[in-house]
Parts: structure tokens; sequence; C-alpha cells
């Protein structure tokens, strides 16, 4: 648990040395306790950010930066950490009064101020501060109804964006995390005016914010998604404008036909799934408007003009929800002719077959699934042919088709990777005897595929046939504790990390003889080693040797002695075999 009085002794030395000087030289310009018991702080740096600190009397419970870090624990926070533990320090030696005096709250400080010295401090304030005069504006907009609404917060957004753009116009990375905190009271404004249920000025807002975040979503560097994030933010915004209860049924249509329209705009598909997000929102509105055709109408306008969308995923998407959506306002028979024409999509002939299944039609599913996988292969599509190949595989358990099992097991048992677990299945299925003769087979098929293989490349290309065995046979012959077989195999390959795979299998039976693989690549491994990892390392893996085989000391403190007497000038390195127990 971190405390003040330890944190430098826990926290890396690297953190600590960044954060010194920024104790040390000022920069922690104050630090605050506020009524809740919160520690509050700011610090200067290339921008002056805000720290809060949460403490259980002095262990930390808590800390937080608005630097762009994305950590708990920035150079900011350790250096607060610095100054609190003096400042504590300090109100501990302080003489006790017997009565501390009550802290000066905002709340407090008001009640003494007239109106008119506020009204000068807030006119000077905004005045000196562009970006506190367009909050200002933001928060009391609503107070002018002469006011043209779009204009006024289409000027206070471009002041906003101006004020993080760089000399060329340009957002950088680091400035879209402060945008994203100044554009909070933007938002704010908006569930403001849905809350009074002004819901006109909230959806003109709404969807400024939608088209604005989206264009400098595509500007500037959003590589940590802090832009995207609110125009996401901006879409969710607009359902809780057009969902609301109270809200009129002509806005909602307004709100549909133009988000009917800003969906058709490609950026919003190149942009994570917020197109997906608008298309969710559309059919609520549909619903809740009671006009279905509506929202159909969009769909097949998005699968007709837009191709970019209609090329892969986003079109399967599409064309699920549409029959989803014909299910779900109950017109089925349109939904299953629907159903029909999109089979070649994998999630709606997915539906098909699970309905199959359910009804134990299993002849119908496969018939699905079979043409399922010509469809996948000709999209080369491998992981959809895997996903079928597992639905026939529950249907052949359904079935106890002990052929369609074992086919189907050893498939995935042997596909991409060995898998254990599909292999257990396909052994499963043969009997004590059966595997007897099963196993030779499987071992010389695959020896055979490797030499043929070894024989078809060129001199010189491809990987060698020794590691082909190894990658295939290694995981059968631990699985099936064939442990001489194994030792053959690896005295082909007799690599360090090899070696280290097979140590917890071979260590056992065959100590002597993994020994004598060991020791020659450690010991050349020792002799090149010439930095402190590479010291490290030697001596871990003579370590692990020693933990390992039995009867390996003689050998091992051998090699040792030989290095010390090697290098003797390098005490890093003498340091580090010292070491060895």
């Amino acid at each position: 648990m971190l405390t003040l009085d330890d944190f430098d002794r826990q926290l890396p030395k690297d953190l600590l040395k960044k954060a010194q000087p920024y104790y040390q030289d000022g920069s922690v310009l104050y630090v605050d306790q506020g009524d809740d018991g919160t520690w509050h702080a700011e610090v200067a740096g290339s921008d002056t950010y805000s720290v809060e600190i949460t403490l259980d009397k002095r262990t930390i419970t808590d800390s937080f930066c608005d630097c762009p870090v994305e950590s708990s624990l920035c150079k900011h926070v350790v250096a607060v950490f610095f100054a609190l533990r003096d400042e504590l320090k300090k109100q501990a030696a302080q003489p006790k009064s017997g009565r501390t005096p009550k802290k000066l709250t905002v709340a407090d400080l008001l009640k003494q101020v007239t109106a008119d010295e506020l009204r000068t401090f807030l006119t000077d304030y905004a005045a000196a501060d562009k970006t506190f005069a367009a909050k200002l504006q933001l928060h009391f907009a609503s107070k002018d109804e002469r006011i043209d609404v779009e204009k006024h917060y289409a000027d206070l957004l471009k002041r906003i964006i101006r004020s993080h753009q760089g000399k060329h116009g340009y957002i950088e990375y680091r400035e879209t995390f402060k945008l994203a905190r100044d554009m909070d009271e933007m938002f704010s404004a908006v569930v403001k005016l849905v809350g009074q249920k002004n819901f006109k000025d909230a959806l003109t807002v709404g969807l400024l914010l939608l088209r604005e975040m989206m264009t400098l979503s595509m500007e500037c560097d959003d590589s940590a998604g802090n832009i995207g994030g609110l125009v996401s933010e901006s879409v969710s915004l607009l359902g809780e404008i057009g969902l609301d209860a109270d809200a009129p049924p002509a806005l909602r249509r307004n709100l549909f036909d133009t988000l009917a329209t800003e969906v058709k705009d490609k950026r919003y598909f190149d942009n994570g799934d917020i197109g997906l997000d608008m298309l969710d929102l559309l059919k609520q509105l549909a619903i809740r408007l009671g006009e279905p055709d509506r929202f159909l109408t969009v769909i097949e306008q998005l699968l007709i003009i837009h191709p970019a969308v209609g090329r892969s995923y986003y079109a399967d998407h599409l064309r699920t929800t549409r029959v989803d959506f014909l299910r779900e306002i109950g017109r089925t028979d349109e939904a299953d002719r629907q159903t029909q024409a999109s089979l070649d999509v994998v999630s709606v002939r997915m539906q098909v077959v699970n309905e199959a299944m359910a009804q134990k039609d299993y002849d119908r599913a496969k018939t699905l699934i079979r043409d399922g996988i010509l469809i996948a292969q000709a999209k080369n599509t491998p992981g959809t042919v895997n996903d079928w190949n597992k639905q026939l595989l529950a249907i052949a358990e359904a079935e106890r088709d002990t052929a369609e099992i074992r086919r189907l097991t050893r498939y995935f048992a042997f596909d991409s990777r060995f898998s254990t677990d599909y292999f257990r299945k396909w052994k499963a299925t043969f009997g004590a005897g059966e595997w007897a003769d099963e196993y030779p087979r499987l071992i010389d098929t695959i020896r055979r595929d490797e030499a043929e293989k070894a024989a078809s490349q060129k001199p010189g290309w491809g990987r060698d046939p020794a590691d082909g065995l190894l990658y295939r046979l290694k995981p059968i012959f631990i699985e099936e504790k064939q442990w001489a077989d194994l030792l053959t195999l690896v005295q082909q390959v007799p690599r360090l990390e090899v070696l280290k795979e097979v140590l917890p299998y071979l260590a056992g039976p065959y100590p002597a003889d993994l020994l004598t693989l060991f020791m020659p690549p450690i010991k050349k491994l020792g002799h090149q080693a010439s930095t402190r990892p590479d010291y490290a390392n030697v001596a871990a893996l003579l370590k692990l040797v020693r933990q390992q085989i039995a009867g390996s000391r003689p050998a091992t403190d051998a090699l040792i002695a030989e290095l010390k007497e090697t290098f003797p000038k390098r005490p890093a390195y003498q340091e580090e075999l010292r070491a060895i127990k």
C-alpha cells in the first residue's frame, strides 16, 4: 500500500527522478484540501494540470491528473505527493490553538461579495480569458431570446477549437485531450436544454456538434480517440433528445430525416461504429414514430448508394438488421423472403441453421452449413469455415455420428496449431486396441508429409525439416507421454528455447541426456555475453539447469569456474556468477 511516508521508496526511480524537479522548482502551484477531504493541487508543466489526491490518514487510496498520461501515477501526481508530505508536516508542527478556523468556501465568499463586485470581476476576467468568456456565454445562452442559437453555438465552438489549434490550424495529439475536456461545457449545455424541454435548440446544437466533431476527427491527430469519442457522445446526445418521452413527433421526424441524410456520409462508417450507432438510433426513432418503412428505406438507400459500405461487413450488417427489424415489427413473411435472399450473410444463415437444429432437423441444418462452407471458401474466410465446421461437429455429437465426430475432431486437433482438447476428443472415438494401431499411423503420416515438403522445397528455401517435425510432433509426444521419442526429436534441434520447453518432461526420465544437450549452447552463450542482461541470462539458465536436472552441479560448477577465470575484469559478470546457488 502506497503511503506519504514511503512512496519514494516504492515507486520506480525513473518516475521519482522526473517528479522531483517539479516539486523542487515550485511547479506545484498550490496544495489545498477540499470540503470532501480530497486534496487538490495544480502543477505547471507544458500546461497547468489539475491533480486530486485521496488519503486515508496517510495512505494514498486514489490519485488523478488531467494530463494526457494514461496512468493514475504520473510525474505531476508524484510531485504533489512530495508537496503534500511537506504540507502535512508543516500543519503537524503548528501549535494547536484549540479551535481550527473554518476554511472560507466559495459559497461563503460569494455571500460577502456584492453583485456589482462580481459583475466587475466577471467582465474583467472574461476580457482576459477568452475561453472563460466563451464558457460564460455558453452557460447563459438561453437568457437572450434574440440570439441565433445555431450561429451563437457555432461561433463558440469555433473559438474553443481555435484555442487548441497550432500555427497551421492543426490540432496535435496532446491538444485533443484538452479540447475534449473543454467540450464538456458544450455537451452539458445540450443536456441542460433537454432538461428545460427546449428540444428545438437542443436538437440544433446536438446536430452541430455531430457534424463539427466528425469533421474535426478527420483533421487532427486523434490517435487517442478523444474526438472520435465526442462524435459517439453526440449520437448518444441526439438519442436523448429524440427519444425523450416529451419530445414532439414533429421534432422526432425532423431528427430522423436529418440523420437519414447524414448517415449516407461515408465518414461515419470509416470512423469506428458511428454509422452503426446512427442506424440503431434511426431504428428506434422509426419505432417511436410508428413509421417502420422510413427505416427500411434508409437501409435500402445505404445498400444501393453507399458502395463503400455495401462491399463487406457493413452490407452484411445492414441486411441482417433488415431481417431482424422485419421480424421485430411482425412482418414475418417479408422477413422470411429477405432471409432466403440473404443466406450468403453468415449471421442470417446461422439464424436459420440454429432454428433447424432447435427443431432437430439436422439434415436441413447440415445442407445449410455445407453451402455456407462453400460460400466462405469462395470469400477466403477460413475463420467462418471453422465456425461452420464446429456447427457440424455439434450436429454429429447430437446424432452420435462417430465417423463424423472423428473426422472433425481430427481436423480441429491439427488445423492451424495443435489443440489438446480436440486431440483428446479425437482419441476418445477409438477403443484401446484401435488407438494402438491409429497412433503409429498418425506419426508416420506426419513424418511422410514433412519429408515430402522437404523434398519439394528449393535448397536454402523454407524451414529446416527438423523444425517442421518438431512443431508438429512435439505436442503429440508430450500429450502421449512418449518421452524417448520426444528426446530423439529434440536431439535434432537442440536450441535453448526448445530445451527449456521440454525440460519439465525430460529432466526426470533422461537427466544425463538433457544435461548433455543443455551445456554446449549455455557455454557458447556464456562466452558471447557482453552486457549485464546477457550475464543475467546466462546465470538464469545455469540456475534453471541446477534446479531441474539431477546431478548437474559438477558440470555447471565447471562452467561457472571457466567463465569466472575467462572474464576476471567484468565485475558485473562475476557478481551474477557468484549469485548462482
